[in-house]
């Protein structure tokens, strides 16, 4: 639960507009930022004893809970345990894509309901054929029609089809190296890493679902719609695909690719406000000119790193104790 913010306190970290210290926050946050990664990845608790490609199957069945979010995210890693990468994708026998998408559905228990557009419909009585076993893991789909669970899983199944030539893992490495050259370049990297990152979620043109926005939509969208779109591809990017990687180049001492993660939160857009970049901003008094920080990555996840472990132990006791202020007046 978030702390609650009075207005008319001044919490001790606060900036004085008239002699800022923005810059050094600006390097305490890019350090909060570094520090919440290499937790996310030590959270992971990789063993690396097979390297990289021997973890993949760790890296699959993480983004199906990510792709999954909160309502979907156990039978997501259920269905991805059932569905091992290397067996499903990689491995003899060869298997009809369809037949995979239309198992993971029908397992989901996603194809039981009757569509209430034509063309799903047919869609529906299509994937019905290849489904022959049985529902083990039911959803009720839940929420905005956007993280429909059937738009979800087959925007996922795309990904990882498209990556069955290379290999999950390899595909993603060269994404990364991409990104270290994109890193270099003056202007454009942002965009060119989106990008780049866009084309690892593309999907058919002719697939039905990205002209309706649900499965169990009344009519079509006025325009495709990408299964997993630009802000979800960041969140999939960060809190999932990054972590992994960066377990690696710490475990592998890749200085490389360490530096090409780091480079990424400076270089990447912030995935937005939330309530605990808001309350940080707030006890900083952050807001216009000098008192404001780059909105990048970096920023956005160097302010949560200070909520979880500052002001969720701090700021309940007036700030007592919090080292906040000394290193922000620290020479």
């Amino acid at each position: 639960m978030a702390s609650k913010i009075n207005p008319s306190t001044q919490p001790a970290c606060r900036l004085d507009p008239e002699q800022p210290a923005i810059k050094k926050l600006q390097s305490l946050v890019f350090q909060a930022s570094e520090q919440r990664q290499i937790e996310k990845s030590n959270r992971l608790k990789i063993d690396w004893r097979f390297g990289l490609e021997g973890a993949e199957e760790l890296l699959y069945q993480q983004l199906f809970r990510a792709v999954g979010y909160s309502h979907y995210a156990e039978p997501f890693v259920e269905l991805a345990i059932r569905s091992p990468y290397h067996s499903t994708f990689t491995g003899p026998p060869f298997k009809e894509p369809t037949a995979i998408l239309a198992q993971w559905l029908g397992e989901l228990g996603l194809l039981q309901k009757l569509a209430n557009h034509p063309q799903l419909e047919t869609l529906r009585q299509r994937y019905l054929t290849f489904f022959s076993g049985e529902i083990l893991s039911p959803i009720t789909p839940k929420g905005r029609p956007s993280n429909d669970p059937v738009r979800r899983i087959t925007g996922l199944f795309y990904h990882l089809d498209q990556s069955k030539a290379q290999g999950l893992v390899k595909n993603w490495l060269k994404f990364f190296y991409q990104v270290e050259a994109y890193l270099q370049e003056p202007k454009g990297g942002a965009r060119k890493v989106s990008e780049s990152l866009d084309q690892l979620f593309s999907s058919p043109g002719d697939e039905p679902l990205l002209h309706f926005g649900s499965f169990q939509a009344k009519a079509p969208l006025s325009s495709p719609r990408r299964f997993i779109g630009a802000e979800r591809q960041r969140i999939l990017l960060v809190n999932t695909v990054m972590p992994f990687f960066l377990s690696w180049a710490l475990h592998s001492k890749d200085r490389a690719l360490e530096r090409t993660l780091f480079g990424l939160f400076m270089l990447l857009p912030s995935e937005g406000k939330n309530h605990k970049t808001e309350a940080m901003s707030h006890r900083l008094g952050l807001g216009l000119a000098p008192l404001k920080l780059k909105a990048n990555l970096a920023c956005h996840q160097g302010l949560i790193q200070f909520h979880d472990h500052l002001c969720g132990e701090f700021y309940e006791n007036h700030c007592k104790g919090c080292p906040m202020p000394a290193w922000l007046n620290r020479s």
